[in-house]
Order: structure tokens, then C-alpha cells, then sequence
């Protein structure tokens, strides 16, 4: 009797496993969130521009990536002046400010947050300013805002424009 019983029981398992499989997946992501890439040749105004006119909120920026053909002993007061910006010194985040030795630049590779059109406005006008060089990275991606039950249609109009590289849910890693 105890031989039957071991018998069955690989066989209990392959039972309840192929359960398993034949479950829908439930797909999890943030609601009202979707993050995007940017082409490394986006110009930033037209990107800002273009999810402007979607009415599209940027909750986060990173992987924009900067040079500042300034002396690399103005590195500190660069830090110090990025650092008054709202959008970057804010929730425990600072200025990423560094020399970098082969373009012989000041790189800035900072995280930027809540872009509404007056941080826009003030970090283009920054770059400007600062004559900042973009490194066209290919590491440019944001955190968008959408209204929340829109995301696949926000998803696929994303897709459609020129300076969206890759648009993707926010999506929750299973347990």
C-alpha cells in the first residue's frame, strides 16, 4: 500500500503544477504611470513640446546627460548653483556634477523631477545659460503621468511619436 501511495505522488505534483500554467496572468503596473525612452537625438524642447501637447505630465527624467565646457575648478559652484534648482535638489536626490577626464568637461547627470512648464522652462533656459553640450545618451528615459485607466491608449500614442524611442507600463515585478 505505502509503494502505491509514492507512486502517486509525482504524479499529485504534475497534476497541480500544469494547474498552475493553464492560469491567466494578471498583468500589474502602476496606474496613471508609463515610462518611456527617449532617442539619444531628441532634441529636449521638442520632446517637452510634444508631451505638452499630449497634456502629458513628467513625474521624472534620467539618463540626460551633460557637458559644461567650463573650468573644472567651477565644478563645486556648478554643483551648488544645479542644486538650487527644485527639480533636482528635492526627496534626498542632489546634482551629479563630476569631471570627466576624456572629454576633459564637466559631465552633469542629473535625476530631474516634477517637470511641470515652469521647471521646463527654467532647465532649458539653464542649459542655455551654461551652454551645456547634450551627449545624445542612450539611457534617456522618464516617468510620465497619465490619466489613470488610459494607460494603454496613452501607451500606444506614445508609440507613434518620433522622440519616443520604447514606451512601457510601469510595471510591477510578481511576487
Amino acid at each position: 500500500m505505502n509503494t502505491h501511495i509514492w507512486a502517486l505522488i509525482p504524479l499529485a505534483i504534475l497534476v497541480t503544477s500544469c494547474k498552475d500554467r493553464n492560469k491567466p496572468t494578471v498583468e500589474r503596473f502602476v496606474s496613471g504611470d508609463l515610462s518611456i525612452g527617449i532617442t539619444k537625438n531628441g532634441e529636449l524642447k521638442t520632446v517637452f513640446d510634444t508631451l505638452n501637447a499630449m497634456d502629458l505630465k513628467i513625474a521624472a527624467m534620467h539618463g540626460f546627460v551633460y557637458n559644461a565646457n567650463l573650468p573644472a575648478d567651477s565644478l563645486h559652484s556648478l554643483q551648488i548653483y544645479l542644486n538650487t534648482k527644485p527639480y533636482i535638489n528635492t526627496g534626498g536626490w542632489s546634482a551629479s556634477v563630476y569631471y570627466h577626464e576624456p572629454d576633459r568637461a564637466i559631465r552633469i547627470v542629473s535625476n530631474l523631477f516634477e517637470m511641470d512648464s515652469s521647471n521646463q522652462m527654467d532647465f532649458l533656459y539653464t542649459i542655455d545659460s551654461l551652454q551645456l553640450v547634450d551627449k545624445q545618451s542612450d539611457t534617456k528615459a522618464m516617468v510620465l503621468k497619465v490619466p489613470i485607466g488610459q494607460e494603454k491608449y496613452w501607451l500606444n500614442e506614445l508609440k507613434k511619436q518620433s522622440v519616443v524611442k520604447w514606451a512601457e507600463l510601469n510595471r510591477i515585478l510578481p511576487d
